[in-house]
């Protein structure tokens, strides 16, 4: 494909024809697949799939068409890269982090230093049944706006993500999430 046909392709996916749209996802999504094969951390291979990753890719390229500069084909391929690579940099360092720290809870060492967590601890899945249980009793019993803060930590979230996220100062954070392991560890 000349760049000039790629060019016209991308105009006429930018003003929503299907055939156009259709037609770059089958040419650009195999880049995709790849970026995505190299940015994935073994650990998370088999419980995240890499198609998911590829659709938020598109769903954030065509969300964001009409607002980028692409005059080759060469930048969409560079582009598209750099989202899948992000994007998959990101899930993995949630999964791994929630697999900890599901790990954590589960042995009843819940803690808010994930440093403190040996490297290769995965939870097996009779222990993050048993962690899941456990976060949905602790939920159950803290006031709502802490049981959005420990959902959040649950799901992955940083300290400074909840932070900027729900508005809440990083010392408050950390009482809410001090009180909660107390909680944890007063109702065994």
């Amino acid at each position: 494909m000349s760049e000039r046909e790629f060019c016209q392709l991308l105009e006429n996916a930018r003003s929503g024809s299907q055939t156009a749209i259709s037609e770059l996802v089958a040419k650009f999504t195999p880049t995709i697949f790849r970026a995505i094969r190299r940015a994935m951390v073994r650990s998370s291979r088999s419980s995240v799939d890499s198609e998911d990753i590829a659709q938020s890719v598109w769903r954030t390229f065509f969300s964001e068409r009409q607002n980028l500069t692409i005059d080759t084909s060469a930048q969409l391929h560079a582009l598209l890269k750099r989202i899948a690579t992000y994007k998959t940099i990101d899930l993995g360092r949630r999964h791994i982090v929630r697999q900890r720290y599901l790990g954590d809870l589960a042995q009843g060492r819940w803690t808010t230093d994930l440093s403190a967590i040996p490297e290769g601890q995965n939870a097996s899945p009779l222990k993050e049944l048993i962690a899941k249980e456990s976060l949905e009793q602790l939920i159950a019993t803290v006031p709502p706006r802490f049981a959005e803060v420990i959902q959040k930590r649950a799901e992955g979230a940083t300290l400074s993500e909840i932070s900027v996220e729900l508005g809440i100062p990083l010392r408050s954070l950390h009482r809410i999430l001090k009180n909660a392991r107390e909680k944890v560890n007063n109702d065994k």
